[in-house]
């Protein structure tokens, strides 16, 4: 990771959006966000398809990390993103009430004690690929809210290919100023033209 750039690096509490195209990068980012967590006495939230835990297990372990300790410990949490989804779904838009109720509260544990948490999280691109853009944006708008409430921090996964195409410019833009900064394989970049209030 290349330490000197914010958005890699990322401040307590932000909300950061990484767009990858193999696998291999975004665990890549992920395992090196979650790492000065985990060296620290912080915890680490997946919220993650089951091909991802594993990638980003591989590369944790490669960069020293016990995963089956820090998994007893509850100082890694990884939850399918799928199963999680469904939780809070109601007619295909996230329920406010309901992901409180899920995230909100695996969260919330986390934190205890004021422990740093950092959390990854692509339930918003299994809707933004399933074509529910607008699903995709009531969710990070739910994961703002709750930043407001617990200061954790958040990066959330897409895959580039899935904004092929011109019909979904006006959704991607939309979706930039939901977030404080972008982690690109391609051009990072901080967001502060697009989210003025960030």
């Amino acid at each position: 990771m290349d330490e000197d750039n914010p958005v890699l690096r990322g401040p307590h509490g932000s909300h950061c959006v990484q767009f990858y195209d193999d696998d291999a990068s975004l665990a890549g980012v992920v395992a090196d966000r979650a790492r000065p967590v985990l060296a620290g006495e912080g915890v680490v939230v997946l919220l993650v398809t089951p091909q991802h835990a594993l990638a980003i297990e591989a590369h944790l372990h490669r960069l020293g990390f016990d995963i089956d300790a820090l998994t007893a410990a509850g100082r890694i949490r990884i939850l399918d993103a799928r199963a999680t989804l469904a939780r809070f779904l109601r007619n295909g838009v996230p329920d406010a009430d309901r992901f409180l109720g899920s995230v909100g509260q695996v969260i919330a544990e986390c934190g205890r004690d004021d422990a740093p948490v950092f959390a990854y999280g692509e339930m918003v691109d299994l809707l933004w690929r399933a074509g529910n853009q607008y699903g995709a944006l009531e969710l990070e708008s739910l994961w703002n809210d709750l930043a407001h409430v617990y200061g954790f921090t958040l990066l959330c996964g897409y895959a580039r290919a899935a904004f092929a195409g011109h019909d979904r410019a006006g959704a991607y833009r939309t979706l930039c100023g939901l977030h404080a900064g972008v982690v690109s394989d391609q051009e990072p970049l901080v967001l502060g033209a697009l989210n003025p209030g960030s």
